[in-house]
């Protein structure tokens, strides 16, 4: 059996913490000197990429600064949303529009070390974000979106029948999900509401 991961000193991982801006900084400029499709972007639409970079950095101090000796459990996510998109402006080319959602997210996975079932989570979370519709002509438009998704469920683990001494894990602990998305915006003849495809 593998030896546990010493942890960090405290100082090590306050350094680290303080250093989030400026990986986010780095992981930004990084892009910016080697991709094209970067450097095309809007300056809207490189402030989402920006956010899911400092996000990624986020949960990589949020593992650093705590217990790396928990095994890592990985599974497989879906999400079920119900979301309502509310207009900022109209515009003659640009739309902007925020949005809130509420659903649930499923996971599955396999069993981890320690536990025997598959394991199957379900649990409720809400959503927010926002975005713009470039309208290409009256009819056409592209639709640029970001959400964050945030489950609302139980923040620890599940135990078993009492004097049992069994903990399932919980799959979907604080479990959380930047989404970008592009889709085209289909307005119908006669309306004056696009219908997102």
């Amino acid at each position: 059996m593998p030896s546990a991961r010493p942890r960090p000193s405290a100082a090590t991982r306050n350094r680290v913490a303080r250093a989030a801006g400026d990986l986010g900084a780095a992981a930004v400029q990084q892009m910016e000197t080697d991709h094209e499709w970067y450097r095309s972007l809007s300056a809207e639409n490189r402030s989402w990429v920006g956010l899911v970079a400092q996000a990624g950095i986020t949960s990589f101090l949020d593992w650093f600064g705590g217990d790396q000796a928990q095994p890592a459990v990985t599974a497989d996510v879906s999400t079920l949303m119900v979301r309502v998109a509310v207009p900022v402006t109209h515009g003659r080319t640009f739309n902007p529009f925020g949005s809130v959602g509420a659903g649930f997210a499923r996971a599955m996975r396999p069993p981890p070390p320690g536990e025997s079932l598959q394991r199957t989570d379900t649990q409720f979370g809400i959503e927010v974000g926002g975005g713009t519709t470039t309208r290409l002509t009256d009819r056409i438009g592209l639709r640029t979106a970001a959400t964050y998704y945030k489950v609302l469920g139980p923040p620890g683990n599940f135990h078993g029948a009492p004097g049992s001494g069994i903990v399932y894990t919980n799959v979907l602990r604080e479990f959380s999900l930047i989404r970008v998305s592009v889709g085209i915006d289909i307005r119908l003849s006669g309306s004056k509401t696009g219908q997102s495809q």
